[in-house]
């Protein structure tokens, strides 16, 4: 099964419609750039996710580092049922969610994986998951392909 596919069935079973208008769920998208998404057929978070980025900066004659930002918070809606209670985290897109799993799988700086493994167990408990679920789902973020992607381009 491809990755969109299993995000797409992640996205049904946490009750979320893969096919919401993109306006009313990634931050910085207003009406205006929502229509302008829709002039090139993208009208939902799930194909915002999985659109070719430099396709998409070159259609959309936005900067390439707002075409990630938008894309990659489209991407995490897909994995992260509860985007209010993510963002008072500072998770706000895949990226934020995958740094915070390399923070808990950094062995080198202890410092910095106490405090991630504490932001993880206040997070785990405002959504009511266990830890080890929420470091799950972190994980998956992590290792989708698009969103290696991004984390991969030099911030």
């Amino acid at each position: 099964m491809a990755d969109h596919e299993r995000q797409v069935i992640f996205g049904q079973i946490l009750n979320l419609s893969p096919y919401l208008p993109i306006d009313l769920i990634v931050a910085g998208i207003n009406t205006a750039l929502a229509e302008q998404f829709g002039d090139i057929g993208i009208s939902t978070f799930v194909q915002l996710a999985y659109e070719d980025p430099i396709q998409l900066t070159m259609r959309m004659n936005l900067p390439f580092r707002v075409i990630i930002d938008v894309m990659s918070q489209a991407l995490a809606i897909l994995y992260l049922s509860d985007m209010p209670t993510y963002r008072r985290y500072l998770i706000r897109s895949s990226i934020d969610a995958g740094s915070l799993y390399k923070q808990l799988e950094n062995d080198k700086a202890p410092e910095l994986k106490g405090l991630a493994e504490a932001q993880l167990k206040a997070l785990a408990s405002d959504l009511n998951l266990q830890p080890d679920v929420l470091k799950k789902i972190l994980f998956e973020v992590y290792q989708d392909t698009a969103n290696e992607f991004f984390m991969a381009l030099p911030w």
